[in-house]
């Protein structure tokens, strides 16, 4: 900003030397009084027109200097905030549907688990709404109303099992 008001300055005083080392020009016709007069206005019109150019270098250098406070004001705020909290949802390879072999069950039975930890569980077409997250190889299903139901779990690729409270395996396939 100095700079710029440096340059502007002196830009002036070259040009109003230019104008003085003009009026020193012997002109036979002209009037000196008038020729001062004519530089008088010159240099005030100069002077006003950088006067002009440097209020509004400074107020774009206002401008950027707050733009450049309000930026680090927003970083400050962003550093301050705690970070989202991660989902609960883990097992990455659970979500999807999954079913059991009917032949082993004759009910036909499907879970589906979303990414978002919500999920349904259709037996035999009744189908009950259901929130799940995983920790270690412990698998947390909670059905509207009912308390919280934990089970150890292993997934195999395309294959689900669940243990039951006998600790007993069911195996599910993915379906979709």
């Amino acid at each position: 900003m100095k700079k710029i008001i440096s340059l502007l300055l002196v830009t002036a005083l070259v040009a109003t030397c230019g104008l003085l080392v003009g009026c020193g020009k012997k002109e036979t016709k002209k009037d000196p009084e008038k020729q001062v007069k004519e530089l008088a206005t010159e240099v005030a019109k100069n002077v006003e027109d950088i006067s002009k150019a440097v209020e509004t270098e400074v107020q774009k250098a206002s401008k950027e200097w707050s733009s450049g406070e309000k930026a680090i004001e927003d970083a400050s705020k962003a550093f301050s905030k705690k970070p989202p909290k991660k989902p609960t949802v883990h097992g990455s390879g659970i979500p999807g549907v999954w079913g059991y072999n009917q032949k082993e069950y004759k009910i036909p039975a499907q879970y589906t688990f979303k990414k978002d930890g919500t999920g349904e569980y259709n037996l035999a077409g009744q189908v009950q709404k259901l929130t799940w997250k995983t920790k270690g190889n412990q698998i947390t299903i909670t059905y509207k109303g009912e308390p919280d139901m934990n089970q150890k779990y292993k997934l195999k690729g395309d294959v689900l099992t669940l243990y039951d409270i006998t600790d007993s395996p069911v195996v599910y396939y993915r379906v979709g």
